[in-house]
């Protein structure tokens, strides 16, 4: 079955000595999930991140896995268009948003997200 190809396709087996098995209907092949957009692009530990997309679900009922430049986020909410999570710490830098799902089909936004140095207070004012 080729890429960009949805539903159900015939399997054939066939073993070295010869004899050939096939079967109608025992895969299904999915459309490739999409992550169409990152709300917001940056941020820091803490950071609630919007994923937006397509067939995020991949076939399944959950997603099990959200990374933002490599270092895995918390998953508070999730569906088959959108996810959203919670920014993990890490330091600064930007890569992909990987998601995936509990079938292990996966959707990627190369250059997706960028965490930030956290900031630092030097003064107060007044003091006291």
């Amino acid at each position: 079955v080729g890429a960009n190809v949805s539903g159900t396709d015939i399997i054939s087996i066939e073993s070295n000595t010869g004899p050939t098995s096939e079967s109608s209907f025992v895969w299904v092949y999915n459309d490739a999930s999409v992550v169409s957009s990152v709300s917001p692009s940056s941020g820091q530990v803490g950071t609630l991140v919007t994923i937006t997309g397509q067939r995020l679900l991949g076939g399944g009922t959950s997603i099990v896995s959200v990374t933002l430049n490599g270092v895995e986020a918390r998953v508070i909410s999730s569906g088959p268009t959108s996810v959203l999570v919670a920014a993990r710490s890490s330091i600064a830098g930007l890569g992909h948003v990987v998601v995936t799902s509990d079938t292990g089909a996966f959707g990627i936004k190369e250059n997706a997200w960028e965490y930030v140095s956290s900031g630092v207070i030097s003064s107060f004012v007044p003091a006291s």
